[in-house]
């Protein structure tokens, strides 16, 4: 579809809708040199090393940095958890800028007291919440597919765990709220 779009030489390209679709369509905007606004991305990978391609909206990672700080200054407090997908190049971003928020505000590298990895689409995540359990951090960003973050935190909850979870705008999906089990 860029490719059909860049042939008829639009002045401007205004989209795509979703990061992959604009990550998919970068090298044909940037041969083309057509100038695009990316609307909803959220991915810094939609605008890097593209001259031509622009975002009007945040970039993933602030939903990290913004995160961390409501911890800090709201909650009070200065230790905080992650929960990550491995291989998911945006949670990784977002967990990124809460991790480093929290050690720069805190001077303390050691604020995040528990930063697991899990495996997108597992059903199990008894391991990682022991762990969580043990680091005794009642505090803990998920930056993942909505779905995971669903099952992790109705198996939290089943474990007894009382965790406060922070999601990023996944979570404004209402399928999210829906599987939650409480």
């Amino acid at each position: 579809a860029a490719k059909t779009l860049v042939d008829k030489k639009p002045m401007v390209i205004l989209g795509s809708y979703g990061n992959v679709y604009s990550l998919a369509a970068s090298p044909y905007i940037k041969e083309a040199k057509i100038p695009a606004i990316a609307i909803t991305n959220t991915n810094p990978l939609v605008t890097r090393n593209n001259p031509y391609y622009f975002r009007v909206c945040y970039v993933s990672a602030n939903q990290g940095d913004l995160l961390a700080r409501y911890i800090l200054e709201s909650e009070k407090e200065a230790e905080a958890g992650v929960l990550l997908p491995r291989d998911d190049d945006v949670a990784l971003a977002e967990a990124t800028a809460f991790t480093d928020r929290m050690k720069a505000e805190t001077d303390d590298d050691d604020s995040i007291a528990y930063y697991e990895e899990y495996t997108m689409g597992q059903k199990d995540y008894t391991e990682v919440l022991t762990k969580l359990a043990e680091s005794k951090v009642d505090k803990v960003f998920l930056p993942g597919d909505y779905t995971d973050d669903a099952n992790i935190i109705n198996q939290a909850a089943d474990m007894g765990l009382k965790v406060m979870f922070l999601g990023d705008s996944e979570w404004e999906n209402p399928e999210f709220f829906n599987m939650l089990s409480s």
